[in-house]
């Protein structure tokens, strides 16, 4: 094995005659087109890649706010019954914690999720609305 490696050592590119320079290209920069970077959505369902329109997301703010309204005045006024059905959140959260993760998981929405996921935020918004909205009145 040592010997085959000295073999190898032992010639060359120089010895074959063999030409490894880069020969240079002339380049027509004027007329290379710029590729458009469509935006890419993270939550895309489907080949879609449209974004949300104002009217969705007008939808989906005013939706996250009703909920965050309809769930606080359902733990002020039962605490010990009513419970908080989102996982990300404790039992018995605070107005803060409410805001808090409206405002960090809505603002992640609002910018990296296309139409049809938009969409599909306001219906269950609204079912979730409307299921707070049952609960507070049957308390």
């Amino acid at each position: 094995m040592r010997y085959l490696f000295l073999l190898l050592l032992s010639f060359n590119a120089y010895s074959f005659e063999l030409d490894l320079s880069i020969p240079e290209e002339h380049v027509d920069w004027a007329t290379i087109q710029p590729i458009e970077d469509k935006p890419k959505y993270i939550f895309n369902f489907g080949d879609y890649h449209d974004p949300p329109s104002k009217n969705q997301l007008i939808v989906f703010w005013t939706l996250n706010a009703l909920d965050v309204y309809i769930t606080n005045k359902a733990m002020k006024k039962c605490p010990r019954t009513c419970k908080e059905g989102n996982p990300l959140l404790p039992e018995n959260p605070e107005l803060e914690e409410l805001l808090l993760q409206k405002a960090i998981v809505g603002g992640f929405m609002h910018y990296n999720a296309s139409e049809d996921y938009i969409t599909g935020m306001n219906v269950m918004l609204t079912g979730v609305v409307i299921r707070n909205w049952k609960i507070v009145d049957k308390y």
